[in-house]
């Protein structure tokens, strides 16, 4: 895989390649296990500009993992019980263990519950490690009602930790005719160690520099659920809709405000909506549409948008397939990104025409 943009008036280039194996077998009829061992090398190299640098420049990652997991019939076609667990080592945190598991109930054909409970981890990249960014100038006060420009300068910092995930989850399917189902979901998520981006004291020499410090310093809870629901109104064409809300709090431990860079509250929309259609043209033939709602987004001003989407997709024979279509139909353009104050440095998605080609052997 390689990739290449230009970000902050800097070229990125990175090349990266994963050798993966997974096996699964029974060791009983009550007894199914899954396990598989990875390993990902990046190369990555950052060309230095007026605006960003990076030390090193140019950088080899390693990323070796093992994951187990054990699926076990308490109780045949009733209770199952899943265990699991992730090992990984990378190159800025060292290893990370990360288990999980999942208990699922299901009294007849047409109802399931089940809850889960898991861990995770988020770990470190060059851009919080490696990377020392000019993120522009502001005017600071300097006395007598007199104020100066200040250049904002990112700090990388080596020691940045992995953020922490533990998250709790119950869910509900029902099926109460042939066609029609219905899940529900509610979480509760923690996150500790969140990156943070902190504002330090002005540095005066022959210009003022204004250090933001990259930490470990957020906090955050998020709770809420979604509803779905999918319909197969015939054979050859299927509908499914859903609906999800989300709750924030975030606290940063140098600001109890949960002040500074990324932290507010709102910086994720809280509500969200989708509709979606399958159809089955022909045999090797599908067309699919969707029309999608995003809720504002209070901390970068972004406001809320309707989205909608279709493609066509033909499998002209095994292993091949052909795919077209049309992001943002009705629209073309909208915000959904901006940095924190609604500065206007994000990006507007335009309506986007695609094709793509795959073969697979």
């Amino acid at each position: 895989d390689f990739l290449k943009v230009k970000y902050f008036q800097s070229n990125y280039e990175q090349s990266t390649g994963d050798v993966d194996f997974h096996h699964r077998f029974k060791t009983a009829d009550r007894n199914e296990v899954t396990w598989g061992v990875g390993y990902r090398l990046t190369h990555s190299d950052i060309h230095d500009s007026p605006l960003l640098s990076a030390s090193p420049s140019i950088k080899n990652d390693s990323l070796y993992s093992a994951f187990i997991q054990d699926t076990y019939a308490l109780s045949p076609e009733r209770w199952f019980l899943t265990l699991g667990t992730k090992v990984e080592h990378n190159d800025y945190t060292g290893f990370e263990v990360q288990p999980s598991a999942r208990l699922m109930w299901t009294p007849n054909k047409t109802n399931t519950v089940w809850t889960a409970v898991s861990y995770a981890v988020h770990t470190p990249n060059r851009v919080g490690t490696d990377l020392t960014a000019n993120l522009g100038t502001t005017q600071v006060p300097v006395g007598n009602g007199q104020t100066a420009p200040a250049t904002v300068e990112l700090e990388n910092n080596p020691g940045l930790e992995s953020e922490q995930l533990t998250a709790y989850e119950l869910g509900y399917r029902v099926e109460p005719v042939a066609g029609l189902s219905f899940d529900t979901a509610l979480f509760y998520n923690n996150y500790k160690n969140l990156h943070s981006f902190t504002p330090q004291a002005p540095q005066v020499g022959s210009t003022i520099i204004i250090p933001v410090a990259t930490g470990n310093d957020i906090s955050a809870d998020t709770w809420g659920g979604e509803i779905s629901s999918t319909l197969q109104v015939t054979s050859d064409w299927r509908l499914t809709g859903s609906y999800s809300l989300l709750e924030t709090t975030v606290v940063n431990r140098n600001s109890p405000s949960g002040g500074g860079l990324n932290t507010d509250s709102n910086s994720a929309p809280q509500h969200q909506a989708q509709l979606r259609s399958y159809w089955d043209m022909a045999r090797n033939m599908e067309l699919n549409a969707g029309v999608y709602y995003v809720g504002a987004v209070g901390a970068y001003d972004v406001p809320a948008y309707i989205s909608s989407d279709i493609n066509f997709v033909w499998r002209p024979k095994e292993g091949m397939t052909f795919t077209a279509g049309v992001m943002n139909l009705f629209d073309n353009h909208h915000p959904e990104f901006d940095i924190a104050g609604g500065q206007g440095i994000g990006d507007e998605l335009p309506r986007t025409l695609y094709a793509q080609l795959t073969y697979q052997f």
